[in-house]
């Protein structure tokens, strides 16, 4: 019996066909270090979603460890950005 919370290889890939269309009017004003971070993660999810790589989770202890790694590394990027703000600004960015 398929797991009714998870999505299709197909329902995935026109996800992030939606999010490149909203973030492309937006390229020019995005730090390209924004712009890496989404393809590389975009096409991380695509290769799990169509098997040829596992996605982090407990089970798969050094994925889930580079995803947490990922995300201190984006919260540092933005951090050290924006001079230590944290408010609208830096969650916007």
């Amino acid at each position: 019996m398929k797991d009714e919370s998870t999505l299709s290889a197909a329902t995935i890939g026109w996800c992030v066909v939606g999010l490149a269309l909203a973030l492309a009017p937006h390229v020019p004003r995005f730090p390209l270090s924004t712009l890496v971070g989404f393809g590389f993660l975009a096409a991380w999810r695509l290769v799990g979603a169509y098997g040829g790589l596992s996605l982090p989770n407990r089970a798969h202890r050094v994925l889930w460890g580079l995803k947490q790694l990922l995300a201190l590394a984006a919260f540092g990027a933005i951090y050290i950005r924006y001079r230590g703000e944290i408010g609208r600004d830096a969650g916007v960015m």
